[in-house]
């Protein structure tokens, strides 16, 4: 899948989140500002207008981190389970069928996260194609903000 058509459904799912922002409290409207921001770069990436070493670098987990950390059940900032008809044009996770928003948005940090470690530290003698993990990042954040509308 291209960049740009991966870029084209992160887009539109992400049209309701104003919405979801207004109606938030809490833990639940900073993920979803985390989540907006995010997005933000992942846009700017995407354009070519940064680098994509300085992308994930400027990829955000702050507030993902803090709710887990303060106790939030993520099944109740992130409600709802994943429906087929948000993953029918993304293959690789369809196996996300019928789980909750928050199994996927878990991942969704944790991918965030590796990718940091390997532009910090280095993949070590393994080649690792950023760019691929990177989409797939993308690939995720289109799926939880779908299941969110």
């Amino acid at each position: 899948m291209a960049i740009a058509d991966v870029l084209t459904k992160l887009v539109s799912a992400a049209v309701d989140l104003d919405g979801h922002l207004a109606r938030s409290r809490g833990a639940g409207n900073g993920l979803l500002m985390e989540m907006k921001r995010n997005l933000q770069v992942l846009t700017l990436w995407s354009r070519d207008a940064i680098d994509l070493k300085d992308a994930v670098k400027k990829l955000e987990c702050g507030r993902f981190e803090t709710a887990v950390a303060g106790g939030h059940d993520l099944q109740k900032i992130c409600r709802g389970t994943i429906r087929s008809t948000h993953v029918d044009d993304i293959p690789m996770l369809r196996h996300y069928t019928g789980k909750p928003t928050s199994s996927l948005l878990e991942e969704l940090y944790l991918k965030i996260h590796e990718l940091q470690t390997l532009i910090d530290v280095g993949p070590g003698r393994r080649r690792v194609d950023l760019r691929a993990r990177l989409i797939n990042v993308m690939k995720r954040l289109t799926v939880v903000l779908r299941s969110l509308g």
